[in-house]
């Protein structure tokens, strides 16, 4: 797999929903490629869209925007995982077994201002994000556009999470579309991306 800048999995829209977005494309047979476009442009907008309400992650507290990326495709697709597992278990209506469509695309992401904050690994604590709020607080208050962090869902991967749109390069690629799998009976997550990424070409806008 190719290693071109940092990685991100956002949701497979199909055309309807990409429609319903308002988004057109000039004929009622959207094209594939301009769908997936589309669906990525709008991930990336969506993050950072002012007069919505933040939702409370690691690295923000709902009063500021956060685009998670990662180094690594590995990281991304287990950071993304662990989190659609989150949102099934709070689901009000259980399911035995859950999946969800995934496309895994990268984008170049423009450093702006010399080193990132210096992160202590053993103050990252699986649910409490305080010690993480702290650190990009003082990011943002210092002009970072970005800061470089260890992944708490995998081991050795380095997650980026963004606070500006503006240093993020406005033409990603596709990598892979593929699907996460969750067994509740199991507790079992799996995905199918390192076969799905064999059958799809890397593309440039």
């Amino acid at each position: 797999m190719s290693v071109a800048g940092f990685y991100r999995v956002c949701k497979d829209r199909s055309g309807e929903e990409l429609v319903a977005l308002g988004y057109t494309f000039g004929s009622s047979r959207l094209d594939e490629r301009m769908a997936l476009q589309q669906t990525i442009v709008s991930d990336i907008k969506y993050a950072f869209l002012s007069g919505r309400r933040f939702g409370i992650s690691r690295y923000g507290d709902g009063s500021w925007p956060v685009y998670y990326t990662a180094a690594e495709v590995q990281t991304a697709i287990h950071e993304t995982a662990f989190h659609s597992r989150g949102e099934w278990m709070r689901a009000k209506r259980p399911s035995a077994r859950r999946q969800t469509r995934k496309i895994l695309y990268h984008v170049k992401i423009n450093s702006t201002k010399g080193d990132t904050p210096p992160v202590v690994v053993d103050m990252l604590n699986p649910t409490d994000y305080s010690y993480c709020h702290a650190v990009a607080k003082r990011a943002r208050a210092s002009g970072f556009d970005f800061i470089d962090v260890p992944s708490v869902r995998y081991s050795g991967g380095m997650c980026r999470p963004v606070f500006t749109m503006s240093c993020i390069e406005p033409a990603p690629g596709i990598e892979a579309r593929f699907t996460i799998f969750w067994d509740q009976t199991t507790d079992e997550l799996s995905h199918n991306a390192d076969r799905t990424n064999r059958e799809i070409n890397l593309w440039y806008k």
